[in-house]
């Protein structure tokens, strides 16, 4: 079974709902303890014990032993029960993966942190990092499958779920909450909305779109009294186009008389050196910020 599951760690291509994951989608758990559980106690294919059903196992050996001992330094395979998804997980301490939390806690976002959540990520021991080496086709349930994973293991080690695409530090126990029918997963768990100064106003853009190779969408010039409706408004686009697949620049959205219509914006400064983003125009005589302040008031 060992190495039936190594011989799957290749990438699946994008099927499904018309996007796939991108190869840079990565989720990590930093770890509030230094003694980590067993691969047992983590993940076994019957779920027992409160384990993830799934499989489990080091890259480095076929010793079968090591399922009941700790989680130790190194490389294991993670595959969802029917074997569509499977994860690399990479386990190292915090010198050795170089985690430094200092730049983004004194960042404008890191003081916005939880404060309970800032002291875990001072106090971390092992950074744990989950990347896709397949994933299922549709895509959601493989989502699904890592918000799973880095929820239990940050349970069993009073970790933090770290998301550094989306730029989001939570405690586990959240994500399960809701999650959309279709999807499997909550939005919420792999998409964010940032607003940053411009030029002119806000810069609203989401943040999370680019795991899946999609273009992240964005809002210029907003006043601050419509920050909360741009972000709705995005929040809502994004979760569209993850459920019914990708949009294109010429695309119109929204109902007449709250229309936008998506331009190509260019690369945006991000977490990878640049992601692709979509502008949300008005239609020509209206302004942005009053176009997203009469959606909201129609909704309530």
């Amino acid at each position: 079974m060992f190495n039936r599951l190594r011989e799957r760690l290749t990438f699946n291509k994008p099927k499904g709902p018309g996007y796939g994951i991108q190869s840079g989608f990565y989720m990590s758990v930093l770890t509030g303890n230094a003694h980590l559980p067993t691969l047992k106690a983590f993940m076994n294919p019957k779920g027992e014990g409160g384990a993830i059903p799934g499989f489990a196992v080091p890259l480095r050996g076929d010793d079968k032993s090591e399922l009941e001992q700790p989680i130790l330094r190194g490389t294991y395979a993670v595959a969802s029960l029917d074997r569509k998804t499977v994860l690399k997980m990479l386990v190292m301490s915090t010198d050795e993966s170089g985690f430094d939390p200092a730049p983004f806690l004194n960042s404008s976002a890191g003081q916005k942190l939880d404060p309970q959540v800032a002291d875990r990520l001072r106090g971390a021991w092992h950074v744990v990092q989950f990347t896709f080496e397949s994933f299922d086709p549709d895509v959601g349930p493989a989502v699904s499958f890592l918000l799973d994973v880095t929820e239990k293991l940050a349970l069993l080690t009073d970790g933090v779920v770290a998301d550094p695409l989306s730029q989001m530090y939570r405690f586990p126990g959240v994500h399960a909450d809701f999650p959309h029918p279709e999807l499997g997963y909550r939005v919420l768990d792999v998409l964010q909305v940032k607003l940053n100064p411009g030029r002119v106003g806000l810069e609203i853009q989401t943040l999370g779109m680019q795991k899946f190779s999609l273009a992240e969408l964005m809002f210029r010039e907003i006043n601050p009294e419509a920050a909360e409706a741009a972000t709705q408004y995005l929040l809502g686009l994004g979760m569209g186009v993850l459920k019914n697949g990708p949009m294109h620049p010429g695309s119109m959205v929204g109902d007449s008389g709250f229309a936008f219509m998506l331009t190509e914006s260019g690369i945006q400064p991000g977490v990878n050196g640049g992601v692709l983003t979509y502008e949300l125009l008005p239609q020509k005589g209206h302004d942005t910020s009053q176009v997203l302040l009469d959606w909201q008031k129609q909704l309530s």
